[in-house]
């Protein structure tokens, strides 16, 4: 059975013995977070954070999230027509204007928010996705598959290009910046899209829940009684 560290709420078991099976089945390494109601409840890790295995995992291991970013830039320009300051109905073009080209006059900012622009494919060299300048140069070049609005295909690398360059082109900050000034110490914010290196240490200590996204509040009283473990395995 592989090691794994860390704690977890009785009601719980299942996850840190899934994970074990999972390690012990191949996998690398990996963890598991988990959340009720704003309070962790499972807190585990194991294996290793490297293909040659000889780098343990850590409790503050950091590792890719995948198209979480898609949320959290999606967020972002939530925030700003919230505020008045970008209409998703509004062409890209209004606050884009390079990319009102290649039959994109009608692509609306809600288009590249619901996957529907017509845009879902990366068309250029793997290390342009690095280079936010060349990336969404080239993305204001693209032809359009579809008649924007007409279908939807998924955006993988080409969303948070097109909805970041909005957010960048109304408040003239990077997407990881704008982000980490608006929720700053609250969630997770240390995604590296456009994120200085300095606010990666000490992410952990300050990955929270915003008390107000909790889908329901109750007293500790009002809370069933949990026992902590550490996991030993079977």
């Amino acid at each position: 059975m592989d090691d794994i560290q860390g704690s977890y709420d009785e009601l719980f078991t299942a996850v840190p013995s899934a994970l074990a099976g999972l390690l012990g089945d191949g996998d690398a390494g990996g963890s598991v977070a988990v959340f009720v109601d704003g309070e962790p409840v499972v807190d585990v890790w194991g294996g290793f954070a490297d293909a040659d295995r000889t780098i343990a995992w850590q409790r503050d291991t950091i590792t890719n999230v995948w198209s979480v970013t898609k949320t959290m830039t999606a967020l972002c320009a939530l925030v700003l027509a919230d505020r008045g300051q970008l209409d998703l109905a509004a062409p890209v073009g209004r606050y884009w204007p390079e990319f009102a080209a290649a039959g994109k006059e009608k692509v609306l900012v809600r288009h590249l928010l619901a996957h529907t622009a017509g845009l879902p494919d990366w068309d250029g060299p793997i290390e342009d996705l690095y280079d936010w300048p060349s990336a969404t140069a080239r993305l204001a070049a693209q032809v359009p598959q579809w008649e924007p609005g007409s279908a939807a295909g998924y955006h993988s690398l080409t969303q948070g290009f097109g909805v970041g360059e909005v957010v960048r082109r109304i408040t003239g900050r990077s997407l990881g910046d704008f982000f980490a000034r608006r929720w700053p110490d609250r969630w997770v914010p240390t995604s590296t899209s456009g994120c200085p290196p300095s606010t990666m240490t000490g992410w952990r200590s300050r990955s929270r829940l915003h008390p107000g996204t909790r889908t329901r509040q109750r007293t500790r009283q009002q809370r069933a009684p949990r026992r902590r473990h550490r996991y030993t395995g079977s």
